[in-house]
């Protein structure tokens, strides 16, 4: 990530118009007595500190244009405590936090920034969590929550294309005073 943004000489003004903060990994579902300092550094690295560092990164350009879109994916888990483990909880937590900030600091430059709180959805990040690290105890826990979103077996309702065209939607021109908003995209499950 800081190579690609070390050197910004070569980037105008006019270059960046929409910053989508998407990459994220899931933790192990450790609660806060069983989490290890390795998967929390790697959960907030990656889940809170990039998305906050690209955000400062793109900020002069966007303000020096007064125009600009900011989409950070979040998940139910930065609207619930009961969605995930503890590093994943507060790592999304915080990145609403940042989104709701960065809305309300730079909202008279032009600049929007909104979060994507999906629910459960069909990709790869379950190859993220840590195995040899996961809490089953606290799984089982979380499992009980999962249950009243999705039957056993059942496939996530959520799909990437839905929350692809939430972030093209969020970008345009369309949601010009759409701003600071956590939107759910989860079939109802942030409503538990």
């Amino acid at each position: 990530m800081q190579p690609a943004f070390k050197d910004t000489k070569g980037i105008s003004s006019d270059t960046i118009d929409v910053l989508a903060n998407i990459a994220g990994v899931m933790d192990s579902m450790a609660s806060a007595d069983k989490v290890t300092d390795d998967d929390w550094d790697r959960i907030i690295a990656i889940n809170l500190t990039a998305p906050t560092k690209l955000i400062r990164a793109v900020l002069p350009f966007m303000r020096a244009k007064k125009n600009g879109a900011i989409i950070n994916l979040c998940s139910k888990a930065a609207l619930s405590g009961a969605a995930a483990g503890v590093a994943y909880t507060a790592s999304k937590h915080g990145l609403l936090g940042v989104t709701k900030n960065t809305a309300f600091r730079f909202r008279d430059e032009g600049i929007r920034c909104n979060a994507i709180c999906p629910g459960g959805v069909m990709t790869n990040m379950a190859r993220s969590m840590n195995k040899e690290t996961m809490d089953l105890e606290a799984a089982a826990v979380w499992g009980q929550v999962l249950a009243l979103h999705m039957k056993p077996g059942e496939m996530p309702h959520v799909t990437v294309s839905e929350i692809a065209e939430a972030v093209l939607f969020l970008a345009s021109d369309g949601a010009r005073s759409i701003n600071g908003v956590a939107l759910p995209i989860d079939n109802a499950w942030s409503t538990i």
